[in-house]
């Protein structure tokens, strides 16, 4: 993989993925799904209705004709209220930096105190799915947990040809992951979040 980021060309048709540890690496099962499931790579303590951005150990080097999209995985957005604030996620194929995810926890928890059985029930349904409520009305969602997916679309615009066939390689590799700026630098490199403008 190394040898592919190193002579990778924007106008070839190959994509590549990077991933920090083997445990953020999604099942990829081309017939079944249209897009791959995102996973954090640390806990995130997330406060009612304040955006965290959250890494996902993922990084990757895509050809100009396609861009990648961040979708929550609806049934846990249902059932939790944790939301992806950007839904979608727009990332750039020049961007070299962590996919991570803007999440936030789009509820308030009242204090057990003031409202016990309602504090009882949220807690208790976000338990199923691994969350905890903690003492000051926050919730924590633990490390590798499966929150957004990623689908990787064309780019439909003048001047840009798209291929009909990709090639897309992945591998698990802390260093690669840690210097994939270095190792694969675009323009654009790892700037996001508003790098742009407003």
């Amino acid at each position: 993989m190394e040898n592919l980021a190193k002579t990778f060309n924007p106008m070839d048709n190959k994509i590549l993925l990077v991933f920090a540890d083997e445990k953020v690496v999604p099942e990829f099962d081309v017939f079944m799904h249209t897009g791959f499931d995102l996973k954090i790579m640390e806990d995130a303590i997330l406060s009612p209705k304040q955006p965290v951005i959250v890494p996902t150990g993922c990084k990757w080097a895509a050809p100009l004709s396609v861009y990648m999209t961040i979708h929550p995985r609806s049934g846990l957005s249902y059932k939790t209220h944790i939301r992806i604030s950007n839904t979608p996620g727009t990332i750039e194929c020049s961007y070299r930096g962590d996919i991570s995810l803007i999440l936030e926890y789009n509820k308030c928890i009242p204090k057990q105190k003031k409202d016990p059985l309602k504090f009882t029930k949220i807690k208790n349904q976000l338990s199923k799915h691994k969350i905890k409520v903690l003492t000051s009305g926050k919730v924590k969602v633990p490390k590798y947990s499966r929150l957004a997916q990623a689908i990787i679309q064309p780019v439909v615009k003048p001047g840009v040809m798209i291929k009909n066939v990709y090639e897309v390689y992945y591998t698990i590799s802390p260093e690669l992951y840690t210097f994939w700026e270095q190792v694969c630098p675009s323009q654009r490199n790892a700037k996001g979040f508003g790098s742009t403008g407003v």
